[in-house]
Order: C-alpha cells, then sequence, then structure tokens
C-alpha cells in the first residue's frame, strides 16, 4: 500500500529524508510504503488541510509528521496568537457544527475566528479533505494514540477509512558516523568518553552508539565496518530501504525513560493503535449487561 507523507518541518527537519532512504512505514498491521514526500509550509490547520487537498489523491493514504498530544494535533488555527489548535475543544466544534448543531457565527466564536465568513473557509478546506474519501491518515505525532476519542475525532474530520497514531512519543533524527575502523585503540577511547554506549554486535562487527537524552536528542555512534552499520540499520530499521554511506536517518518511539524503539523493530508496533470508521469508541452498547457490583 502507497502513501505520501505530508510533513510538517518546523517540527521534524529530518522526516523528509528519512522517508527517502527508509520509505517503509509500519502501521498497527502490516505497512505502508512511502512514494512521495510534502513539506507543510507552516504549521497551521487551513495549510494542512489545503495541502492534503491539494495533493493527495481520491482513496489515498496519507501520514502526517508533526507535533502532537493527547488531544489531538498541534496545527494552529486561525491567528496563531490565540493558541486554537486542532484538538479536543475545536474538533468537538468543528463535528459538532457538521452535525448541524451550531451555526456558523457560534463555531467562529469557539475557534476564535473573527467571524462566521472565516469559518465558512476553514470548512470548505475540511470539506474539500473529506471529499477525498482518504482509505488511511497515520499519524507520526506525539500519544495522540493515547486517547481513543480523539483520534476517533480527527477520523471524523478527515473522513477516513482508518486512522493510527502512536501511544508514545515519536521522534525523527540524525546519527552522526564517522568513518568506521576496527582499530583496538580508536575503541577503547571511543568507551571511556561513552561509558553508556549500547553494542550490537561484536568484534570485527561491532556497532556502538549512545543515547544522548531520553527522547534520543542526539547520539554519538561508531563501527568497525560499513557490513556492521548495515547489520545493525537492518535490525532496528524499515527493510527494504535505500541507505548506502553517510548519516543514519531514523524513526522511533519512546516513554522517555528507556532506549529507543526504533521503526525496524518488531515492537514498535505494539505502541501504535488504530481507530476505524464506524467504530466509535465513546458510544455506549445499551443493551450490554452491568457491570457486577
Amino acid at each position: 500500500m502507497h502513501s505520501t507523507a505530508f510533513i510538517d518541518d518546523s517540527a521534524h527537519p529530518t522526516a523528509v529524508h528519512y522517508y527517502g532512504l527508509f520509505p517503509v512505514a509500519p502501521i498497527p498491521k502490516g505497512s505502508v510504503t512511502v512514494t512521495r514526500t510534502v513539506r507543510i509550509a507552516a504549521r497551521s490547520t487551513e495549510v494542512l488541510l489545503a495541502t492534503i487537498a491539494k495533493e493527495a489523491k481520491t482513496g489515498e493514504s496519507i501520514i502526517i509528521v508533526g507535533h502532537g498530544n493527547e488531544t489531538g494535533l498541534e496545527f494552529r488555527i486561525g491567528n496563531p496568537r490565540n493558541f486554537v489548535y486542532l484538538q479536543t475543544g475545536a474538533l468537538r466544534a468543528i463535528l459538532n457544527h457538521q452535525a448541524g448543531n451550531a451555526s456558523d457565527d457560534e463555531t467562529a466564536k469557539i475557534l476564535m475566528l473573527k467571524d462566521g465568513a472565516e469559518y465558512r473557509k476553514l470548512r470548505d478546506l475540511i470539506d474539500a479533505v473529506q471529499k477525498l474519501n482518504l482509505n488511511r491518515v497515520d499519524l507520526r505525532a506525539c500519544i495522540v494514540g493515547k486517547n481513543e476519542g480523539t483520534m476517533y475525532s480527527l477520523l471524523k474530520v478527515f473522513n477516513c477509512q482508518a486512522l493510527s497514531a502512536p501511544k508514545q512519543w515519536d521522534n525523527f533524527g540524525r546519527i552522526e558516523l564517522g568513518q568506521p575502523t576496527p582499530n583496538p585503540a580508536v575503541w577503547r577511547e571511543w568507551e571511556q568518553k561513552h561509558p553508556k554506549a549500547i553494542v550490537f554486535g561484536s568484534s570485527p562487527n561491532r556497532f556502538a552508539y549512545e543515547q544522548q537524552g531520553a527522547a534520543g536528542l542526539g547520539f554519538y555512534a561508531m563501527a568497525d565496518s560499513a557490513d556492521a552499520v548495515s547489520a545493525w540499520i537492518d535490525a532496528h530499521l524499515p527493510t527494504p530501504n535505500k541507505y548506502s554511506k553517510g548519516p543514519i536517518y531514523y524513526h522511533a518511539l519512546t516513554d522517555l525513560k528507556q532506549k529507543l524503539i526504533f521503526a525496524g523493530q518488531p515492537e514498535f508496533r505494539a505502541h501504535l493503535v488504530e481507530s476505524t470508521k464506524g467504530k466509535d469508541p465513546r458510544k455506549v452498547d445499551t443493551n450490554a449487561p452491568l457491570p457486577r457490583p
């Protein structure tokens, strides 16, 4: 299954490079292959929707890379000084209007837009995206997957068949890798400087890295050989890939306590969750048996 990745560069500047080298993206069941990346020009809901409406194809699957939290996506709505984002309150207002329960002016007031006319511009962008009938929207945005209600609201706004998101913090980054060498003296010096390094494999095919910060804000890496680098990549990042040499771009998840879980590791999928159309987790089955006292 092919997918287009829409990327907020201001949130994850290395994501474009990552998908260029590692186009296979895991989803809760299986994977999609990124065949195209599109940069989002601003961290704005209006710009995001306009870009998707222009660039995505009917029935396509897409990935959205940006900042998020349990309440939704950190794409602002309207004037950035108002700090209104595509999150719980805004999602509720948009869907309430869509259901015919609020006027343009009432919805504009909740979203802190100037008037109903400004909201209608936003509504037209939402309508344009909804008419695409997207197959999948896979979010690469921190911890959105922790809130099933938020996920289902986003699914309804994007009008897709399925929407997935991570339960952990999402991270794209770059591992700087110097010239590989098996020289014992060089390795001893490097290991003394990086006592917390994780070593993969054994000499003469070692790959080692030390993670700087729980979120993987930086890496120090060392390798015996190019073969050692390839072996580490094949075990931690998606395959097939286009990597040959140079810096390693990565995608990973973290709970900010343990080491990163890279996108090619089997346990990565365990931290992704999915909502599907027609299965609102917030609906109550009135025929369900009452819980025991």
